[in-house]
């Protein structure tokens, strides 16, 4: 067995079977909780891509909606954030897999990130668009701080000249 299918095995065994059973929508998975349970050192790239190939999503029947992390994306800190799909996984074809960024039917577990991705779509297209809400919100604020100093200046010089 290689490294990645230990790898793929254990998070399947440990972390997305028992999260069926409990009727989660979500689990996370910590890459540094799993290095650390096989008692490797210096594998952390093979856990991380083991955790994040469409191959796992496949097999553990989920779908990967957020990977959190540093940017190099192989650290004990990051973690995965999957979508428990309705199948129970077992290489189903890549038509089953939703896109990383399919939003849930119903949650369980906090929201993540993606959750709130096109959240404001609806409030800006009543508005005539981004644009043009950004727009409408400034001309509420008043006048920009060049125009106030503009109006300023002149009210000193005409009280200047008054005196």
């Amino acid at each position: 067995m290689t490294r990645s299918e230990e790898i793929r095995k254990h998070v399947l065994e440990q972390y997305i079977t028992p999260a069926r059973e409990k009727g989660l929508d979500w689990v996370t998975v910590r890459a540094g909780d799993v290095h650390r349970y096989f008692h490797w050192t210096g594998r952390m790239p093979s856990v991380c891509q083991a955790l994040g190939s469409h191959k796992f999503e496949r097999q553990a029947g989920v779908a990967l909606v957020e990977k959190s992390g540093p940017p190099s994306g192989q650290s004990p800190t990051v973690k995965f954030t999957y979508r428990l799909l309705s199948g129970q996984g077992s290489d189903q074809d890549d038509a089953a897999v939703p896109s990383r960024a399919a939003e849930p039917s119903s949650r369980k577990n906090p929201p993540t990130l993606m959750d709130l991705f096109g959240i404001g779509k609806d409030a800006f297209r009543r508005a005539g668009g981004g644009e043009a809400f950004l727009k409408k919100e400034r001309a509420d604020w008043g006048p920009s701080p060049w125009e106030r100093l503009e109006a300023e200046q002149e009210i000193a010089r005409k009280k200047g000249r008054s005196h």
